[in-house]
């Protein structure tokens, strides 16, 4: 995990797990000015306003040994993809993190 990389900068992670008392939430639904609800699929619609006139930097960091680094790569692209047709220019992920 990033436990080591962030006491390197000065920040102390505890690796222990707190025990919880949780429920399971109803699906998220957003709301706009356009109609009542929209569903979770809303990115599939959405415009962009204003966006940045330059290429957005953004990391990633993968905390889960169960996924594949090329699953991870994927992702990233999809992410990169789908902004772009957006209008938005975000560049490839700065930082890809994997679990040791």
């Amino acid at each position: 995990g990033p436990a080591a990389t962030l006491e390197g900068k000065g920040i102390k992670v505890e690796t222990e797990m707190a025990m919880v008392t949780g429920r399971r939430l109803e699906q998220p639904r957003l709301k706009d000015a356009r109609s009542a609800a929209l569903s979770v699929n809303y990115s599939n619609s959405f415009q962009t306003v204003q966006p940045p006139g330059y290429e957005v930097s953004w990391g990633m960091w993968c905390f889960s040994q169960k996924l594949s680094e090329r699953d991870v790569k994927w992702l990233a692209g999809e992410f990169v993809s789908k902004t772009r047709s957006k209008s938005m220019r975000f560049g490839e992920p700065k930082m890809v993190e994997w679990p040791k």
